[in-house]
């Protein structure tokens, strides 16, 4: 006799393994997807949609046949990155094989001028050694302004040459330069910091909330930066930027992406809802509250720099400009909270002043080699 209750123990065990199994796989595809080695921005935002649609569809359906038929589909979207990563990197290794074989040839063409002054030299010394063994002293005086002449003709003539030479070197390997950034894929990165710049990160999390899964974002304002560039100039801000832009990414998991969003702005891009963010976010407050050491004109200046940061999680419908301007709006929610009465507050702290609660003795060397501590787990 069948037992119904060992037959729904045992559907119900069928189903436990299935899911399982089912979640064992998306967690392949997702980790294919976020490790992916990046060859080009466009072609790794190309495999992050492929992989996202295939990583929705399972996660929406119970059907074992719609698992084992996606088997075919994920060995095909791995093949199809393959060959076009394999096609991408052959493009960039011919690029950088022609720029080498032009510059090359323009140092050639330069040595060859050079031989050319340097034989005309030659002559020009054995002229003067044969005037020197002569007994008319006009005769030698003659030759002599004559020889004074030539050299000058013989220094401008070289310089003209060589000048010319040289710039045009020089427009080369600057072109050379734009074209292999853009190969490089350095149109995507922010200049100062070395983080993606805006408009790459916008297409990320774009590319994200379209794939429907769980994202949100952290929103950094450094508090009256402003007084940085005012009071010791635009290098030394940009030295600040470039050691928060450090601090982030060593506090980061490697499925989170930071972009420098403005001037003093930056987005985190998180996978998980506003509970996690909020505890990032509240990690990273603490890493941000930080005191520089800046030497200006030979003169040690004490910068104590901290952040005010917004978090929203991505809600269903959502556009990209909507979630960055509910985190905008949380950022100045906080940012009023802690400076109730809005009074003006400057980042510069001077030597033997006390610094913001909770601040940390680094100078920017020492946050250069990275926290201690690492990115958060």
């Amino acid at each position: 006799m069948i037992s119904i209750k060992g037959v729904i123990s045992r559907l119900n065990g069928q189903d436990e393994r299935f899911l399982a199994a089912r979640g064992c796989y998306l967690a392949a595809i997702s980790a294919i997807c976020e490790n992916a080695v990046e060859v080009s921005p466009e072609l790794t935002r190309e495999n992050f949609l492929t992989l996202g649609a295939l990583h929705s569809e399972l996660s929406a359906s119970e059907d074992i046949e719609a698992l084992t038929e996606s088997r075919a589909t994920l060995v095909r979207a791995l093949k199809d990155y393959r060959d076009k990563a394999a096609a991408c990197l052959s493009g960039k290794e011919r690029d950088l094989r022609a720029m080498l074989i032009s510059v090359a040839e323009a140092a050639e063409v330069l040595a060859g001028h050079n031989d050319r002054h340097s034989q005309r030299l030659g002559r020009f010394t054995q002229n003067l050694q044969m005037v020197a063994r002569g007994t008319d002293l006009s005769k030698m005086r003659d030759k002599l302004s004559e020889a004074v002449e030539e050299l000058k003709s013989a220094q401008n003539e070289m310089k003209r040459d060589n000048t010319g030479l040289l710039a045009g070197m020089h427009e080369q390997l600057i072109t050379f330069q734009e074209r292999l950034e853009r190969t490089e894929g350095r149109a995507f990165e922010d200049r100062v910091t070395g983080l993606l710049n805006r408009g790459e990160g916008e297409a990320r999390l774009t590319d994200r909330i379209k794939q429907q899964l769980p994202v949100s974002v952290i929103l950094i304002d450094l508090d009256d930066f402003k007084h940085v560039n005012d009071r010791f100039g635009h290098a030394s801000g940009d030295q600040i930027l470039r050691t928060v832009a450090h601090i982030l990414t060593n506090q980061l998991r490697s499925c989170d992406t930071v972009c420098r969003w403005g001037g003093d702005e930056f987005l985190v891009m998180l996978r998980g809802d506003r509970v996690m963010a909020e505890q990032q976010a509240a990690r990273l407050r603490v890493q941000l509250a930080v005191r520089c050491k800046l030497v200006i004109l030979r003169e040690l200046h004490d910068v104590g720099i901290s952040a005010s940061l917004g978090v929203a999680q991505a809600l269903a419908g959502e556009t990209m400009e909507d979630l960055v301007t509910r985190a905008d709006e949380d950022l100045y929610r906080q940012k009023r909270a802690r400076h109730p009465q809005n009074a003006p507050r400057s980042v510069v702290v001077q030597s033997g002043t006390d610094v913001p609660e909770g601040a940390q003795e680094n100078d920017i060397a020492s946050l250069s080699r990275g926290l201690a501590e690492g990115p958060t787990p």
